[in-house]
């Protein structure tokens, strides 16, 4: 649940591993399929980074989104990267 926000939401993790398709994002959308239906891009500026599964938590005073992303690049000799995330929401 965030501060806020009133009307259904729902969070979309995405972005693929398949080349071309890995700008992935966080994004929050209101009302989904409503008719006053926005989305928030909550992350952006990683290239080549795709996002699984996000979750809202909220434990003490602190409310946000946690994520987890990864890369994988497609030439063998590269390593894959993947980060744990927090997505604090501001007061």
């Amino acid at each position: 649940e965030f501060k806020g926000l009133e009307e259904a939401s729902i969070l979309v993790a995405d972005g693929f591993l398949v080349p071309g398709k890995n700008d992935g994002s966080v994004t929050l959308v209101k009302d989904p399929g409503g008719a006053s239906e926005v989305a928030y891009k909550l992350t952006g500026g990683k290239k080549s980074w795709f996002y699984h599964r996000a979750v809202p938590l909220h434990f003490g005073s602190a409310r946000g989104v946690l994520t987890a992303r990864a890369r994988k690049p497609i030439l063998p000799f590269q390593d894959a990267e993947g980060e744990l995330v927090w997505l604090e929401q501001p007061d």
